[in-house]
């Protein structure tokens, strides 16, 4: 299955980003699946804040499932993200130490 990696991004020290959605590549390889990681495509690429979602929601579109990083409630982003995966009807998961939990909603 394809995952879209969604959290927080802005106003992380450097670097810690990177990590965290890097470590959820690691996580969702080892379990078999491919992914989209924004954080990766998009790193360098300097936009408004509001100019990432559109390109964000291009890229979940090609998901099959959302997968939700640690402290992305604390990000505006990742909770539109986690909108509209819902609204597109994609399976929504958590990654939480190296675990892939799965919420039905």
């Amino acid at each position: 299955m394809r995952f879209y990696i969604s959290g927080p991004i802005t106003g992380l020290p450097p670097g810690k980003a990177e990590k965290l959605f890097t470590d959820a590549e690691k996580v969702l390889i080892h379990h078999g699946h491919t992914y989209i990681n924004p954080e990766r495509c998009l790193r360098g690429v300097e936009l408004d804040h509001d100019d990432y979602l559109p390109i964000n929601m291009a890229m979940l579109k090609q998901c099959a499932a959302i997968v939700m990083l640690d402290g992305w409630r604390q990000s505006v982003g990742a909770c539109m993200e986690i909108g509209m995966a819902m609204a597109m009807g994609k399976r929504v998961f958590y990654l939480i130490s190296e675990e892939l939990l799965e919420w039905k909603y």
